[in-house]
């Protein structure tokens, strides 16, 4: 359960930076 937090966390905030990193 943790780790899954844990991954999904992570995979916002990749994704936020990777749409700020492409869109500017």
């Amino acid at each position: 359960m943790m780790f899954c937090l844990y991954v999904h966390h992570f995979h916002l905030q990749y994704k936020t930076y990777y749409s700020f990193f492409y869109f500017h």
